[in-house]
């Protein structure tokens, strides 16, 4: 569960932040975070496991789009100087709070059972969602946006990051195969340090 999620944060970061950059912050931050609420509820009323994987899956993708998209607001709203340096502190804050919180609540959350894990996020989202439609404009640009997505190059790097965003999660499992061939029943006469 948690590597799906990862794997979808991280193979779309680069992709969400030129997204967010062609389409618009606000447009990008409010669509993606309608996807994080309506796949957090599916996941929330999921039957099969496979159900919960895409659930999770879409969920860090729709992230991977809403953390540039918000950054690039907060950035927007404050002139350089302390007024940005103080909202960039709070924004950061805030996340690494609200990861550590996740983790807190969402333990806290499976003894009501395990699907609240799930419908607390579209509770917040759904808050979140109604207060951004009216707060959050988008920020005013002096020149027009310019060039497009190059596809190719989005298909690769979203790929590398899927494929080095696969191999941090596949760490914890290194150990599995190098366990398997120094098993009990395997002679030991045939096991040599190297």
């Amino acid at each position: 569960m948690v590597s799906a999620y990862v794997l979808g944060y991280g193979g779309f970061m680069l992709l969400g932040g030129r997204a967010a950059d062609l389409l618009g912050h606000r447009r990008v931050f409010l669509t993606w975070l309608v996807v994080f609420l309506v796949f957090s509820g599916l996941g929330g009323f999921a039957t099969e496991g496979w159900m919960l994987l895409v659930s999770r899956f879409v969920t860090g993708v729709a992230s991977a789009f809403l953390a540039p998209a918000g950054l690039a607001l907060v950035t927007a709203a404050f002139p350089a100087g302390p007024a940005r340096t103080k909202a960039l502190g709070i924004y950061a804050g805030t996340a690494a709070g609200g990861f550590t919180l996740g983790l807190v609540a969402g333990g806290l959350l499976t003894s009501l059972g395990w699907r609240w894990v799930f419908f607390a996020p579209v509770i917040l989202a759904a808050l979140i969602l109604a207060a951004a439609v009216p707060l959050v404009k988008a920020p005013h640009s002096p020149e027009p946006r310019t060039g497009g997505f190059d596809l190719a190059g989005s298909f690769a790097v979203t790929g590398s990051m899927l494929l080095l965003a696969y191999g941090v999660v596949r760490l914890e499992h290194a150990g599995g195969r190098r366990a398997s061939r120094c098993s009990p029943s395997a002679p030991t006469s045939s096991w040599r340090p190297r």
